[in-house]
């Protein structure tokens, strides 16, 4: 490493390229080099053990977002945690299913269903103010500007006698949109999608669309029914999911009131889904989960006697082994701030500094 940054000649300072070294994380230190030719080289160890770890990739800058991307690991991740987010009943799920008939909600009619979702997600990149259109059966099109400090939900007043037919999207300097989106006549919650790599133009995706019947069921309120029945409500959500490492493969422990387990394997991290079949002479008590290599620890979570469909999220954990470590470095998302690459985790803020 100290090799390659005495032979980098090319080190500009007015600009991003250098050598750069971690502060206030101990026990890690680590040294940063962000070559011209948009590549990088990192090397981090652990104090007081003596393990050591390098990576490579390439990094690119938009806005004041810096993000290294390294090739995906071939390791499989050894050591995962889990987390309960919440879980839907027997009887939401009737009610749900009189309006939305989805995969999980009907595959949950039959069979206890285990939803596991990748709890890490990339950083809002740095998005333009843009016009959102909204074309009706009738009369002329509206236009609305949408910033990032903009709300993210869009309440748009509903007449019966113009339903919403198309919303439009176009950046603020254009006249006109630029993509449309067709909208179902009988759509009054709508969900789309902002999505955008790096120094690629914003597009946008149509991810759902609910009617007036199934809005109103997911409230009581006699506030928030009204609201629904007088107005579209448009979300616009940047889409910042990223692809779940490789992982090893987890056994999954149901256990039920009577004292019985029955088991299964989650060996790929793209399979977000596992069921187990219902019947009703047994009641699910907990749900547990443990690296299969390990022997103790099973992670347990209790789950309510009517619950069918569990949502759980997961993501892996660092003991430092050598394989690993270096693994921080891709797909880092680092704020550029004066004398300091910022890295925002867990509420824990560093600064990557130039000595």
């Amino acid at each position: 490493m100290l090799a390659l940054i005495s032979s980098c000649t090319e080190f500009n300072s007015q600009g991003l390229e250098g050598v750069y070294y971690l502060q206030d994380s101990h026990p890690l230190a680590a040294q940063l080099l962000l070559r011209k030719d948009g590549t990088f080289i990192a090397e981090v160890a652990v104090a007081g053990v003596g393990v050591k770890d390098s990576a490579e990739g390439i990094w690119d800058l938009e806005g004041n977002t810096l993000t290294l991307k390294g090739p995906q690991s071939a390791q499989a991740a050894s050591k995962l945690v889990f987390e309960a987010r919440y879980e839907l009943t027997h009887a939401q799920l009737e009610k749900i299913l009189q309006y939305n008939n989805k995969d999980g909600y009907d595959l949950a009619r039959k069979n206890y269903v285990l939803d596991l979702m990748y709890a890490r997600y990339s950083r809002q990149p740095d998005i333009q103010p843009l016009y959102v259109y909204f074309q009706f059966s009738q009369g002329p099109t509206k236009k609305q500007l949408f910033s990032p400090k903009s709300p993210t939900d869009i309440l748009l007043p509903y007449d019966p006698k113009k339903t919403l037919k198309k919303i439009g999207f176009s950046s603020a300097s254009s006249s006109e949109a630029t993509q449309w989106i067709d909208i179902s006549p009988t759509s009054r919650m709508i969900l789309v999608s902002l999505m955008k790599a790096n120094k690629e133009a914003i597009s946008f995706k149509l991810v759902e669309e609910i009617d007036l019947a199934e809005a109103q069921s997911y409230t009581n309120d006699e506030s928030e029914l009204k609201l629904k029945q007088n107005n579209y409500e448009i979300t616009l959500y940047y889409d910042n999911s990223i692809i779940p490492p490789l992982i090893k493969p987890v056994d999954i422990f149901w256990q039920f009131q009577d004292g019985s387990v029955q088991q299964q394997i989650w060996a790929n991290s793209n399979q977000s889904r596992l069921a187990l079949p219902y019947t009703d002479t047994l009641t699910l008590k907990r749900v547990g989960m443990r690296m299969r290599e390990e022997v103790a620890g099973i992670q347990w979570f209790d789950i309510t006697p009517s619950g069918r469909l569990l949502y759980f999220s997961w993501k892996e954990i660092s003991d430092y082994p050598p394989e690993r470590l270096a693994t921080i470095f891709h797909d880092m998302q680092l704020t550029i701030e004066p004398e300091c690459l910022k890295l925002s985790e867990d509420d824990s803020h560093v600064c990557f500094r130039r000595k």
